[in-house]
C-alpha cells in the first residue's frame, strides 16, 4: 500500500517529508489551541467587575481580597465605580491602562480603604469632573494628588481626611492645580 507523502521545501533548499495523516493532525492541533487561547479586548470586562457598556459604568464591588485598581478597565468606560477594594495606595497613573489617556468622567471610590494619594494619581484622566474619595482613611496627600484634571469640578472627601492629612489638604487643593473646582465637600473630617 503507498502512502500520501507532503514534501515541504524550505529556503535553503532541504527536503522535509511528512505523511499526510500527521500534516492533518498538526493542522487540526493548531486550530484546536487558537480556540482555545484566552481572548481579551479592550471592551472585555475587569472579571471583578460589572460592566454597563450602554451607560459606560464599570463597577468593581469586592471584599478585602482585591487590593489594587483592576489594570484592565475598559477604554469606553465614562463612570468607574469602585467600592470595599481595600486599596491602601493610589499610586502615579492609577486609572491609566498601559500609557493610555481614558475617558472617565465620573470616579466613585468610596470605603476603599485608600490611606495614600501619590503625585498625579489621576493623570491620564483629563475629561474628569468628579471624584468621591469619602469614608477612606487619607493620612498622606501628596502636594500633585490632583495634578492634570483641568475639566475636575467636584471633589468629595466627607469622612476621609484623618489628621495627619489636614496640613496636606491645602497644597493638595491649591487653585493652581484645580482652577476648575466648583464643590468641595469636606464633612466629618478632623
Amino acid at each position: 500500500m503507498k502512502k500520501k507523502m507532503w514534501i515541504l521545501y524550505s529556503t535553503d533548499r532541504s527536503i522535509c517529508v511528512f505523511p499526510t495523516w500527521n500534516v492533518c493532525f498538526l493542522c487540526s492541533a493548531a486550530l484546536l489551541c487558537l480556540l482555545f487561547l484566552p481572548v481579551r479586548t479592550d471592551d472585555a470586562c475587569p472579571t471583578s467587575c460589572e460592566c454597563a457598556t450602554g451607560t459606560g459604568t464599570v463597577t468593581c464591588v469586592s471584599d478585602v481580597e482585591d487590593t489594587d485598581v483592576p489594570g484592565d478597565i475598559p477604554t469606553w468606560t465614562t463612570k468607574l465605580i469602585m467600592k470595599g477594594r481595600n486599596i491602601s495606595t493610589l499610586p502615579q497613573g492609577a486609572f491609566t491602562v498601559n500609557g493610555t489617556e481614558m475617558g472617565i468622567v465620573t470616579l466613585r471610590l468610596s470605603h476603599n480603604g485608600i490611606r495614600v494619594i501619590e503625585p498625579y494619581a489621576f493623570l491620564g484622566l483629563p475629561r474628569l469632573s468628579l471624584i468621591d474619595l469619602s469614608h477612606n482613611q487619607l493620612e498622606s496627600i501628596s502636594a500633585r494628588a490632583f495634578h492634570g484634571l483641568p475639566e475636575l469640578r467636584s471633589l468629595f472627601l466627607n469622612y476621609s481626611v484623618f489628621p495627619c492629612a489636614t496640613a496636606q489638604l491645602p497644597h493638595a487643593l491649591s487653585a493652581q492645580s484645580l482652577h476648575n473646582l466648583q464643590r468641595l465637600e469636606l464633612a466629618g473630617n478632623g
